[in-house]
């Protein structure tokens, strides 16, 4: 399954947070998993921890190989509220014609941002936005900025019916994970 994943610490192994369901099923003796950034060799990944169901949709993974100059995002420790502006972040397949479909021989992805969205629900297992993601942004980034504008990861996106809502796992109840396995 191709997903999204969002580097949360600095190198030259970075922590990534990505949704569970995309390792659901996952069998390391059949191929390794892979993180694809941009141009780059793929580079092997092994997972830390993860919820383990789609209530808990989140997976910690850590780089097999040295990642040198990677952009990385802070989680936020701050939970999110109904009304909070944020962004919704994840790298999916874009809409091409037929005519260049039959031109293309893969599907080509790309970062797709949903930038002026808010949270709509805060209070349930998984937050709720009215942000929307197509399929392969799972395990992207819901993103917010803190009073001074810096930007923080706050969710890690689960599912969605790709035109207003978008469900996310809240990152802050990952925060101390995180911090325990630097």
């Amino acid at each position: 399954e191709h997903c999204s994943a969002t580097s949360v610490t600095p190198g030259p192994h970075p922590i990534f947070v990505t949704a569970w369901h995309c390792l659901d099923g996952y069998d390391a003796l059949l191929r390794p998993m892979l993180l694809t950034i941009g141009q780059r060799e793929p580079v092997p990944m092994r997972v830390l921890a993860s919820g383990g169901s789609m209530s808990a949709d989140w997976a910690l993974l850590r780089t097999d190989e040295p990642i040198e100059h990677l952009h990385w995002i802070p989680l936020s420790a701050d939970p999110l509220h109904i009304g909070t502006k944020i962004s919704a972040a994840g790298i999916a397949p874009i809409e091409i014609s037929s005519d260049q479909r039959a031109r293309t021989p893969s599907t080509q992805r790309r970062l797709l941002i949903h930038a002026e969205c808010e949270v709509t629900d805060a209070y349930s297992n998984n937050g709720i936005s009215n942000c929307v993601a197509r399929p392969g942004a799972s395990g992207g980034a819901i993103l917010s900025r803190t009073d001074s504008g810096s930007v923080r990861l706050s969710g890690v996106i689960s599912a969605g019916d790709g035109e207003s809502v978008v469900l996310y796992y809240p990152a802050d109840a990952l925060f101390r994970r995180v911090q325990s396995l630097r």
